[in-house]
């Protein structure tokens, strides 16, 4: 298939999961970026009106960059640059930058996608704001895939035996039915890709944090999640659980999690983990 159709149709169904439940747009009317209005002032004839069609919308300007776990640039990678209703498509440069002029002011959901398969798709969060050029607060880091494991009964276990997740009793949802497996990694704070906030602040101390493979695995009913090996010195920890937002990739607080006498961090009843892109545990203050 040719790369650009599929980017195409990779950026339509990522605007479809991603944002899920819009209201549709009513007709606007004549198109203003004609400047003319057509009326038909008699049967006979047809009359253009000219008309202002006002000052162009507000832009501003973005940057980046796109790195391997080692910190080497990834190159020719794609990346949408998604609004609640348009993706625009854009590449990065032969050293992983990307820099990008003349994009409608508001916050964009981006994410990459490598058309090689090498890469986990990467999802972060970025700000247009006028006339200014918004940058990262770190680079996006893409991991190579992982082997995934089929999620098969009620629960599965990841990140070579870090994570456990616990499907709720309306089950877990696949981007495809066909291929009900996923993979997790554990990762410092500082390669945990960029949401609208850090869950964790100013200080990121004792912070633990996991990514996932594919994207848009979810469910309506909470997961629960159980990070093995914690320590029995953390016994009545509690730790603030955040999520990221498929469809935003905006960070929130899914509830919190604490530390049972085997050492384990597991998450409350009442804690809402619906969505498996990004997980953050942020140890409560004193």
């Amino acid at each position: 298939m040719n790369r650009k159709l599929q980017t195409v149709i990779l950026a339509l169904g990522f605007c479809m999961l991603g944002c899920p439940g819009e209201t549709p747009i009513a007709d606007a009317g004549p198109r203003r970026d004609v400047g003319q209005a057509l009326s038909q002032p008699d049967a006979g004839s047809w009359n253009f009106t000219p008309f202002d069609a006002g000052p162009p919308p507000p832009e501003g300007k973005i940057e980046g960059r796109i790195v391997t776990a080692d910190g080497e640039g990834v190159a020719n990678v794609d990346i949408l640059c998604c609004s609640p209703s348009t993706c625009l498509i854009y590449t990065t440069d032969e050293t992983g930058n990307y820099t990008y002029n003349n994009i409608p002011i508001g916050p964009r959901k981006m994410r990459t996608f490598d058309h090689e398969d090498r890469y986990r798709s990467a999802l972060w969060h970025q700000v247009v704001i006028e006339a200014e050029t918004t940058g990262l607060r770190r680079s996006v880091v893409m991991f190579e895939q992982q082997v995934k494991t089929e999620w098969a009964g009620s629960s599965v276990v990841l990140a070579d035996g870090r994570l456990e997740l616990t499907a709720p009793e309306s089950g877990i949802i696949f981007p495809t039915e066909e291929d009900r497996s996923l993979a997790a990694r554990e990762v410092t704070p500082d390669q945990f890709s960029p949401p609208d906030i850090d869950p964790w602040g100013e200080d990121s101390t004792g912070v633990i944090s996991f990514l996932f493979e594919p994207a848009h695995v979810h469910s309506e009913g909470s997961i629960q999640v159980t990070v093995r090996g914690v320590g029995a010195e953390l016994v009545g920890t509690v730790y603030d659980v955040w999520t990221v937002d498929d469809s935003t990739a905006e960070a929130t607080k899914a509830g919190v999690a604490t530390v049972n006498a085997q050492g384990d961090l597991v998450t409350n009843a009442d804690c809402e983990v619906h969505a498996l892109d990004a997980l953050a545990f942020v140890p409560q203050g004193e």
